[in-house]
């Protein structure tokens, strides 16, 4: 598994390592969103750092987005980070970032898992 996704005092860490498909971060959504600790969850941070090549496209994210969408309609005070410095991922973060404008959620972009706890302190 390229995903582990870390419960927190409210939120989730997930830590994306590897090789990583687009099934396998939109399965790493539906495994929160389908959890019942989801109505507390307030963050989510996705930290892309270990990873060693992203076979995901625009398409899959869309997917992605669309299920995030969804589920802000049960939890919409969810702020979600992405800590990337691979230039694809970063693309992609901001592709989803565009998909999710008029949601509830809040996504931001960071080069380190300090900064992006930070942004949620």
């Amino acid at each position: 598994m390229a995903f582990i996704n870390n419960w927190e005092a409210g939120g989730v860490y997930k830590v994306f390592s590897g090789d990583v498909t687009g099934s396998e971060v939109l399965d790493s959504a539906v495994e929160v969103e389908e959890d019942q600790r989801f109505d507390q969850v307030r963050y989510v941070i996705n930290d892309f750092l270990a990873v060693d090549g992203v076979d995901a496209n625009e398409r899959d994210i869309a997917l992605v987005a669309a299920i995030d969408r969804a589920a802000s309609k049960t939890n919409p005070d969810i702020r979600i980070a992405v800590v990337a410095t691979q230039q694809k991922i970063i693309e992609l973060a901001q592709h989803y970032s565009r998909l999710i404008e008029d949601c509830p959620f809040q996504a931001q972009l960071f080069a380190s898992v300090e900064d992006a706890r930070n942004w949620l302190a």
